[in-house]
């Protein structure tokens, strides 16, 4: 496997079990909760995060399912108000004690790596097995920044680059860059699962089957509306972004912009049917975000009706059916 070095690398590849375990010492006059904030299970700890990551470890070492990390992009700027730059008091100290008198010669891209070394050793052993690492970077040192994940990770347990649009930077250049990125590792890539769903699946998921549930209960229209209503306003809050599917009919749950437009679901289907069999054109029936509903090729009524115009010769074609 390819690997990176630079100069002062050899001070640093040991330097995290160099650092000593410190204790943690809690505010009270800063705490929140019962026990001064003891029983809350969650700290925000002020120091250096070398120091308090090794103070960290022993308590949280291996139980770790998610870390976010957004290191200094080293872009030289020091006008933030996090100092961009690894040119800070701080930071020339902590060099000048972990590397010696090697750091005086050290450019800014060392001095970034050096930096970022021993933080990312200890990163990794906070992690659970199926634990992932996420670290927000840009293209100053994106490559840097792969080449030590891929050195405490390895190759294997890349899990992705998420690239995502920041402000346009208008300052003439040659190419205005206008994105960030977002590198994943985990700790072993085959022990988390194959497929990430997005909130919104599971919640819809156990819309549709609440669905089927009250379809299968109530076989009156009336009290089957009645009897979801109740359900929907005690678990609305839990169902972004299907806040707004509050009706039901036998083919399932729906959102309300089908009824305020006077078209109901079948007479929509049916006409759009109608519609491509008079002018003899293709009928696209797309996935409930264009019709509002979560799953309507469960209605019965209309997959007949799709099964019918078919057979007369219909182009019907179904997008995420």
């Amino acid at each position: 496997m390819a690997s990176l070095t630079w100069i002062g690398k050899e001070a640093v590849v040991n330097h995290h079990r160099e650092v000593p375990y410190r204790l943690l010492k809690g505010d009270p006059k800063l705490s929140v909760g019962e026990d001064g904030g003891v029983g809350s299970g969650n700290l925000l700890v002020q120091g250096d995060n070398l120091e308090a990551l090794k103070a960290l470890l022993p308590y949280y070492g291996g139980k770790v399912k998610c870390i976010y990390i957004d290191p200094p992009y080293n872009t030289g700027n020091e006008g933030w108000v996090y100092n961009d730059n690894v040119n800070s008091p701080e930071m020339k100290a902590w060099l000048g004690k972990a590397v010696g008198k090697e750091a005086e010669d050290l450019s800014r891209h060392d001095k970034w790596l050096c930096m970022m070394y021993p933080r990312l050793a200890l990163l990794a052993q906070f992690l659970t097995e199926d634990g992932v690492l996420f670290a927000s970077i840009d293209d100053v040192e994106v490559d840097s920044l792969r080449f030590l994940l891929d050195e405490h990770f390895g190759r294997t347990n890349r899990v992705g680059t998420i690239i995502w649009k920041n402000a346009t930077d208008n300052n003439p250049t040659n190419i205005v860059p206008e994105h960030e990125y977002l590198l994943c590792y985990a700790k072993r890539k085959v022990a988390i699962p194959a497929e990430w769903k997005a909130q919104s699946s599971f919640a819809q998921q156990k819309l549709v089957e609440i669905g089927v549930d009250f379809v299968k209960r109530f076989a009156n229209a009336e009290e089957r509306q009645a009897e979801y209503t109740k359900w929907f306003r005690k678990h609305k809050a839990s169902l972004w972004p299907f806040e707004d599917y509050k009706f039901i009919d036998s083919g399932g749950i729906y959102t309300s912009h089908l009824r305020e437009e006077g078209v109901g679901l079948i007479e929509g289907v049916g006409e759009a049917l109608e519609i491509g069999r008079l002018a003899h054109i293709p009928v696209v029936l797309t996935h409930h975000k264009a019709v509002g509903r979560l799953m309507w090729g469960k209605s019965a009524v209309t997959l007949a009706m799709v099964d019918s115009a078919r057979l007369a010769g219909t182009d019907v074609m179904i997008d995420q059916y």
